[in-house]
């Protein structure tokens, strides 16, 4: 019986999640805002698995929804830090 795309993602998320934390910190440098970059990037996922034509590509269309949550996190901060001050993901 084949597995829906679905539950692909689902078991991909449960085994990978660590790698997932470590990519996400990489680019925010925080714990806490590396965990909601992750999360929020789950939620979208599963959200959106309906829209992946093609299974085999399920880790590069993770990881991508992953680093784009990253970069938006990134870009959010330096936009509400004040002019002038160094715009870290700092919590």
């Amino acid at each position: 019986m084949e597995q829906t795309v679905r539950q692909q993602l689902s078991d991909y998320i449960v085994a990978h999640q660590e790698e997932f934390y470590r990519l996400a910190y990489s680019y925010v440098k925080n714990r806490d805002a590396a965990l909601d970059v992750v999360q929020e990037s789950i939620v979208k996922a599963l959200a959106k698995s309906d829209t992946l034509r093609r299974p085999e590509y399920l880790k590069t269309w993770f990881y991508r929804i992953l680093v784009n949550e990253s970069i938006s996190l990134i870009k959010k901060y330096r936009l509400e830090s004040p002019a002038g001050e160094d715009a870290h993901v700092e919590s």
